[in-house]
């Protein structure tokens, strides 16, 4: 896998170091599943006589996590993504769009959250990785996917509806640079910023 998968874990460690000396008497644990949809800026977006890019559509998304308290209002927790969707390209040659397949983008992040100022509002501020994984190799990936670090930050909104299970609205936003081996070796060497933006609906249950 890319270099960076390889130093995931100083990321994620001292979240779940918190969460673990958490006091036993708020010891439940949050799950949480929802579905949406995420936009995303341009992967690639450069100019030589006229405009190169590569672009991603509006991709269903899946959102599944946990998160455990780190004292009354806080909690820390991973929340994971899984997002499929259309990439095309605009190639010097033809200046036309052009279809380059699909492309699922994997997402982990950890969290902290707090509480907003009405009681079913709450933050979520992350850092974690998103990987690109093509569904042919072409484009900025003709040497296949790549592993980049991400930040981000969201908004949840939550009410019990369903007997022991909550309503959860969702909103999230996050950064990252990209760039791939393909776009290096053909002379990108400057990576560009992402942002992605996406809303989303599920359910969300507190067990002990």
């Amino acid at each position: 896998m890319p270099r960076p998968r390889r130093r995931a874990a100083p990321l994620f460690l001292p979240l779940l170091l918190l969460a673990a000396t958490a006091p036993r008497a708020h010891a439940q644990i949050d799950y949480f599943a929802r579905l949406g949809i995420t936009g995303s800026t341009r992967l690639v977006r450069d100019v030589l006589f006229q405009e190169i890019s590569t672009e991603v559509g509006l991709a269903p998304t899946l959102f599944a996590g946990l998160s455990l308290p780190l004292a009354e209002r806080y909690r820390a927790g991973l929340e994971g993504s899984a997002a499929r969707g259309s990439l095309s390209g605009a190639p010097a040659e033809s200046g036309e769009d052009s279809d380059l397949g699909a492309i699922t983008t994997l997402g982990l992040m950890a969290n902290l959250e707090g509480p907003l100022f009405l009681p079913p509002l709450r933050w979520r501020i992350g850092v974690g990785l998103v990987h690109y994984l093509p569904g042919e190799e072409l484009g900025a990936f003709a040497e296949g996917g790549t592993t980049r670090y991400l930040v981000g930050a969201g908004a949840d909104y939550r009410r019990r509806s369903f007997g022991s299970w909550d309503l959860m609205i969702s909103a999230r936003y996050d950064l990252h640079r990209f760039t791939t081996d393909a776009l290096r070796d053909r002379g990108f060497t400057q990576s560009q910023s992402v942002q992605r933006a996406s809303l989303s609906l599920g359910v969300a249950r507190s067990m002990p």
